[in-house]
């Protein structure tokens, strides 16, 4: 399994495996800006005195690799990058708990921590509620428009794949969280969305559901009923 951890290099160093602490060399990929990945690998190599194998990768293409690699890992450390794609691989168990500490992080860390058995770690992050802020800027635009606004034709999906995945993708939105924060209720919000919008008409369309919000195709039919209900 891949070691994940998204904390500080102290953090880091308490994070990794036995295996990899013993080993010449750490390898680490890195979702941050470069110039962070920079700092992580050289600060942890002072702290530690292990020299650190750092490649820069966006926390998709991280994603991607870790699946693919599932049965033979060749990531120690995956660090920095946005929280979603960390929780998608704990949620996968592709990756294993760090046995950092957590106790004196802010609530919202704990909670990603908690949520992931100690898989996925947070340092930073902003939230801002700016719904009130849309809402009057949404207002005022319509007071001092003087222009009609340029009406585009609605996107017409090419095939029928394009089509599921653009019905998918609205299905996360009106739930208005990831997949890897989804309750049941949120999942079953979703598939009720999907199946009132034709979208398991489409062939094969369960088994791509099922992959993505990460259920058996009994759970499918299950929430499919529920929801009907």
């Amino acid at each position: 399994m891949i070691r994940l951890c998204t904390v500080s290099a102290i953090a880091l160093a308490a994070g990794i495996s036995v295996s990899a602490a013993g080993a010449a060399t750490l390898n680490v990929v890195c979702s941050n800006e470069q110039v962070w990945c920079d700092l992580m690998a050289q600060n942890f190599k002072i702290d530690t005195g292990i020299d650190v194998a750092m490649v820069r990768k966006s926390t998709g293409e991280v994603l991607a690799q870790i699946r693919a690699e599932a049965g033979n890992p060749k990531i120690d450390v995956w660090w920095g990058g946005t929280g979603d794609p960390h929780m998608i691989a704990a949620a996968e168990d592709l990756t294993e708990a760090s046995g950092v500490d957590t106790s004196q992080l802010l609530g919202w860390a704990r909670n990603m921590a908690d949520m992931t058995d100690g898989k996925a770690i947070g340092v930073f992050a902003i939230n801002y509620d700016i719904t009130l802020m849309l809402a009057m800027e949404d207002m005022l635009r319509q007071f001092t428009a003087t222009e009609m606004p340029n009406m585009e034709p609605e996107r017409i999906s090419r095939n029928v794949s394009d089509l599921l995945d653009e019905l998918i993708d609205q299905s996360v939105a009106i739930v208005g969280k990831p997949v890897a924060l989804m309750t049941k209720e949120d999942k079953v919000r979703a598939i009720h969305f999907l199946n009132d919008t034709g979208a398991f008409l489409i062939t094969k369309s369960g088994d791509k559901v099922c992959k993505f919000f990460g259920i058996s195709k009994y759970t499918l039919y299950s929430y499919i009923d529920e929801a009907k209900n």
